[in-house]
Formats: structure tokens, C-alpha cells, sequence
């Protein structure tokens, strides 16, 4: 009886430990449930919190002055010339705005959103610079260069070359500058102010010509003549716009009244 009694009592104390060990388990179980639930939670409430703050400073931060536009009248300057500068700028936050002024060269004269700018006897390309300051913290920076020349050039040169063996990019690129000449410098051409060579570099006739202007196949050129000096300039700008007509024309007829004008 005592073995058996034994036997019954150590099967307690076994059935015991093992409902124990389940309702650790449970509790166990059901802890790490009631933590996943809270981790969504937490990070919603931390990502409220983050919101909140960027809206926060988005709301009461200065953020600057914007400088619309910055433009002369006139954009060409004869030495010793002048011209008004006019600076359009604004501030999101309101309040006042006050406006530094300075210039790689000649003087200004005035304060406030328009001066006066008055350029140095020499020729040449010259840069003023505003710097709009907010009365409350932040500024805005903005360059503009302006031509100083002695007056129109004499003569202008608009020169393609190309080889005898074309590609259909390089025809394109020839019909482009021709319609461009013939469509916006009509009377430039009649009076010879501006004239429009084709040159094929493969040709020994034209040998003097390529070495005058360094070409060396489907190349434009600009030579402004001024004071019976070349200045020649290859229009590089241009090559990448070949397969836009409008942006390509648009930049060539600029370039070419830049040119008559006298801007070197």
C-alpha cells in the first residue's frame, strides 16, 4: 500500500508541475500577443509625432525671399553707358526685404529693387549681383551679366562647314540655319550686314577658309566683325538642340542678334 500510496502521490506532483508549466505558457503566450498589438500602435503614435513636427516648422519657419527676375534696360551698354536694373522679389512670411548690391565692375548708384548702373570705359561682360535679405532671417542670390560694347559690329558671318559624305543630321542642321537667316535676317542680308556661307572642307578651294576658322567637319560658326577684327565663336550650345527645330531656331536667331549688336 505504501509503494502504491507513493506512486498516486508522486503522479500529484507531477500532474502539478505540468499544469504549471502550461499556465506559464499561457501567460507567456499571451504576453507576446498583447506586445505585437502594441508596436503598431507605438509607431503610429511616433510617426503622428514626427508629422506634427515637420508641419510644425513647415508653418513658423522663415523660409526666405524668392527672386523672380532680374533684368536690364537696356541689356547692351556702351562704355562709360548706363543702364536701370530692376529686381523682382517677394517673401512667403511678409515682412520687409532690403537689397545688397554689387558689380565685377563699373558703379552703382541707388538702393532698393532698382538701381542704376553705370559700366567702365573698357569692353566686356560684366556681372551684377543682388542679394535680397529678409527682415526676419534668410536671403536669396542672383547674377546678371551685361554686355558692354563700343557699338554693332561691322559685319557678321554665319559659316556651316561640313564634309562631301552628309549625314541626314547634318543636312538637317544646314536647312535649320539657313531657314533661321532667311526667315529673321531678310534685310540683314540684302544690305550684307549678315551673310550665310555653306563651306565643304573636303574641298582644297576652300582650304584658306577651313584654317581661318579651325574646322574640321560638320561644324557652325558666328564671326563678328568689329573694328575690322574677327571674333569668331563656334555655337556648340546648339549642336545638342539639333532634334528640337523650335529650340534650335530659337537660340541660333538670339545668338545672331547678340552678334549684330556687337556682343563678343
Amino acid at each position: 500500500m505504501w509503494y502504491s500510496g507513493y506512486r498516486l502521490e508522486q503522479k500529484s506532483l507531477k500532474g502539478e508541475k505540468l499544469m504549471g508549466k502550461k499556465r506559464t505558457t499561457k501567460k507567456r503566450t499571451s504576453q507576446k500577443s498583447v506586445n505585437k498589438r502594441r508596436w503598431p500602435i507605438i509607431a503610429g503614435i511616433v510617426a503622428a509625432a514626427v508629422l506634427f513636427a515637420v508641419l510644425l516648422y513647415t508653418t513658423l519657419a522663415n523660409h526666405g525671399p524668392i527672386i523672380a527676375s532680374l533684368e536690364a534696360e537696356p541689356e547692351i551698354v556702351l562704355p562709360s553707358g548706363s543702364c536701370q536694373i530692376a529686381c523682382t522679389a517677394s517673401d512667403s512670411d511678409g515682412g520687409e526685404l532690403s537689397y545688397a548690391w554689387s558689380a565685377t565692375g563699373g558703379n552703382i548708384t541707388g538702393t532698393g529693387p532698382e538701381v542704376i548702373w553705370t559700366a567702365p570705359q573698357e569692353v566686356g561682360t560684366y556681372y551684377i549681383t543682388v542679394v535680397v535679405n529678409h527682415s526676419n532671417g534668410g536671403s536669396a542670390t542672383r547674377s546678371l551679366p551685361i554686355n558692354v560694347s563700343s557699338g554693332p559690329a561691322d559685319r557678321v558671318y554665319v559659316v556651316y562647314f561640313h564634309r562631301t559624305q552628309r549625314c541626314p543630321t547634318c543636312i538637317h542642321a544646314e536647312e535649320l540655319t539657313r531657314d533661321t537667316v532667311e526667315t529673321y535676317f531678310a534685310d540683314e542680308l540684302e544690305s550684307d550686314k549678315l551673310t550665310f556661307q555653306v563651306i565643304n572642307i573636303d574641298d582644297k578651294q576652300n582650304a584658306d577658309i577651313v584654317e581661318h576658322y579651325g574646322a574640321y567637319g560638320s561644324q557652325l560658326f558666328i564671326n563678328t566683325i568689329k573694328d575690322g577684327t574677327d571674333h569668331i565663336e563656334e555655337a556648340t550650345d546648339l549642336y545638342v538642340l539639333i532634334h528640337n527645330d523650335e529650340a534650335f531656331v530659337t537660340a541660333l536667331k538670339s545668338k545672331i542678334e547678340k552678334s549684330l549688336n556687337g556682343e563678343t
